[in-house]
């Protein structure tokens, strides 16, 4: 019984001694746990730490980079603005300047034409009508045409300025009813009465036309000629003044 009681005993020991040692290897195990949830605690709150360090250097650098890139944007496009405008500027002083220098100055010239002294006829008659006239050659003091529905050789002071002073006139049937004179291509001078066409008077020196150009000229002298293509007078007023 004893060996029992000893190998009880010694069992029951041996028990104790095994539950004390389990107890101290679970007292020591626990710890172990402790200490490594610890452990890992607190390596967990260091790579937290260390990430969000990191996160807000990143953060950080990116910011820079946009706050960057932003003001280079916001520099360009103050650039742009600014050469925009100075190029709008440059293309409007150039404008102006185009508008203002661009002056043109016309100078009219004025010609003086004096009043025809002959006319000459070729296949068509020509015609003076009332205030038509041709003038003397040199100062215009002698004017040929019609007058007041009168055929003549007239004064004048001057181109429009004829006067009824005459030096010969035409033996007209009438100066009443209106009339015009024609130099005719046949080579005859008539004065017709407007709309009849009566006969007021004529040169009679019809040839049928042979001997054309006719020409009518007044010359200085007062004296009014009819000439043909070879400068003889066909007919005349024999009207030359005299100094």
């Amino acid at each position: 019984m004893n060996t029992l009681e000893n190998g009880y005993e010694l069992q029951t020991l041996d028990a104790s001694t095994h539950g004390l040692s389990e107890v101290d290897s679970v007292d020591h195990d626990s710890t172990t746990i402790q200490s490594t949830t610890k452990q890992s605690t607190t390596s967990a709150k260091t790579m937290f730490v260390i990430g969000l360090v990191l996160g807000l250097l990143v953060a950080g650098n990116v910011l820079a980079v946009v706050v960057v890139l932003w003001q280079r944007s916001g520099t360009d496009s103050t650039t742009a603005s600014i050469n925009l405008m100075t190029s709008t500027t440059i293309n409007f002083t150039s404008t102006t300047t185009k508008s203002t220098t661009a002056t043109t100055s016309t100078t009219t010239a004025t010609t003086t034409t004096a009043p025809p002294s002959s006319v000459c006829v070729y296949n068509n008659s020509i015609y003076f009508y009332n205030d038509e006239f041709i003038y003397s050659p040199t100062s215009q003091t002698y004017a040929v045409g019609m007058l007041n529905n009168q055929f003549g050789v007239y004064s004048a002071y001057s181109y429009g300025n004829v006067t009824s002073t005459t030096l010969w006139t035409a033996n007209q049937i009438s100066t009443s009813i209106s009339c015009f004179l024609a130099l005719q291509y046949d080579r005859n001078l008539v004065v017709y009465a407007l709309g009849t066409m009566q006969v007021l008077w004529t040169a009679a020196i019809y040839n049928n036309g042979s001997g054309t150009p006719f020409c009518f000229e007044i010359l200085d002298s007062g004296n009014l000629i009819w000439t043909d293509k070879t400068k003889s007078i066909v007919w005349q007023t024999n009207t030359t003044q005299s100094g």
